[in-house]
């Protein structure tokens, strides 16, 4: 993943520009993921959807769930969205946060 730091201070990150045959990468990709705000994170995940949707890409691994407050919220399974980034950045809707 291309990074890039201004003299502000201000951190850019390609996310998806990730290649999935590297390990490397996708160990970066997978902290970086986690550290993204539910708004940023669903934006890639409904992304995914939209591609999968239209036959895109296809799903290797089932959905993460995960509960919060006795709310089981499916997750797409990151491997998924890296073997997938490639097509999910077309897709993908903007947004700031």
């Amino acid at each position: 993943m291309k990074q890039q730091l201004t003299k502000e201070g201000t951190v850019y990150i390609n996310l998806l520009d990730v290649d999935p045959t590297r390990q490397a990468d996708r160990d970066q990709f997978a902290a970086v993921y986690a550290a993204l705000s539910y708004v940023v994170r669903k934006r890639i995940e409904n992304a995914f959807y939209k591609a999968h949707w239209h036959q895109l890409v296809e799903r290797k691994h089932p959905p993460v769930v995960e509960k919060q407050d006795n709310i089981n919220h499916l997750r797409v399974d990151i491997n998924d969205i890296i073997d997938n980034a490639n097509v999910i950045k077309h897709l993908i809707e903007p947004t700031e946060v």
